[in-house]
């Protein structure tokens, strides 16, 4: 790729490693030559987050619990404290 872009622009200069487009493309980058003298790179990863996700008795469980402490602390209000 390097020797392509010497040979399309004569008047550059180029001082890389000329095992760089080795190097990226081992680091799953991208290249892509876009008009004129721009060079386009691009990285593409993939992450799998997890997330805790309640179920349907965990949900009733808690909601009977709310439900217990505002009839506990209506009836006791020093529970508040």
């Amino acid at each position: 790729m390097i020797e392509n872009i010497k040979r399309e622009n004569s008047g550059i200069r180029l001082n890389v490693d000329a095992k760089i487009f080795d190097i990226l493309k081992d680091h799953n980058i991208s290249i892509f030559k876009t008009a004129g003298d721009i060079v386009h790179l691009e990285r593409f990863s993939e992450r799998t987050v997890e997330v805790p996700v309640q179920d349907a008795r965990t949900k009733h469980l808690i909601h009977l619990l709310a439900v217990q402490m505002k009839k506990f602390t209506s009836k006791y209000p020093k529970l508040l404290d």
